[in-house]
């Protein structure tokens, strides 16, 4: 069953590193071949600058900066060691960057580096249109999930598990 994962790290994405460090995280030549990055909205070669500099020009360099998404496979639907099966996630990712992406950046990342098949996607929150911020509202939510649905659908997936994922920071003893 795939998995959808909101996460939700509690001040995480507040800070002036937040595009840096999660790009820079999600891109890593060890968990993601470089066939396996794709932007909309934003080219992968520079998406942390580029995701950065749309919020400072509309004065929207505060608080929340980036929404995080993970969509997992169960080895059953996408096995990482089979490529079509990695260009098969490559293009899912692909049309669900499409729903963001109409007014937000985007970048989605395939990582094969672990047991499940799995893909990052990093949206700014703030629209390179008009400057808005993303509001994160229930509807969207629940309309994201049923687009996602129907993307996986004719890549043979008809169960999709939703989680969101709060992720506090790790306390220093």
């Amino acid at each position: 069953m795939a998995v959808l994962k909101i996460v939700n790290q509690t001040k995480k994405y507040h800070d002036h590193m937040a595009y840096e460090d999660l790009v820079s995280y999600c891109t890593a030549s060890r968990k993601c071949p470089y066939h396996c990055i794709s932007g909309r909205a934003v080219n992968p070669k520079n998406a942390a600058l580029a995701m950065q500099s749309v919020a400072r020009v509309y004065e929207k360099d505060q608080g929340v900066r980036l929404r995080r998404i993970i969509l997992s496979f169960s080895p059953a639907e996408l096995d990482r060691t089979c490529d079509a099966d990695v260009d098969s996630a490559n293009k899912i990712a692909w049309e669900i960057m499409g729903y963001y992406s109409r007014n937000y950046q985007i970048l989605a990342c395939v990582h094969t580096n672990k047991k499940h098949l799995h893909i990052h996607f990093i949206m700014n929150m703030v629209s390179y249109l008009d400057g808005k911020k993303y509001p994160g509202d229930k509807r969207d939510f629940y309309r994201f999930q049923s687009y996602v649905k129907a993307v996986l659908i004719p890549y043979g997936i008809r169960s999709l598990r939703i989680r969101t994922q709060k992720q506090r920071p790790s306390q220093s003893t």
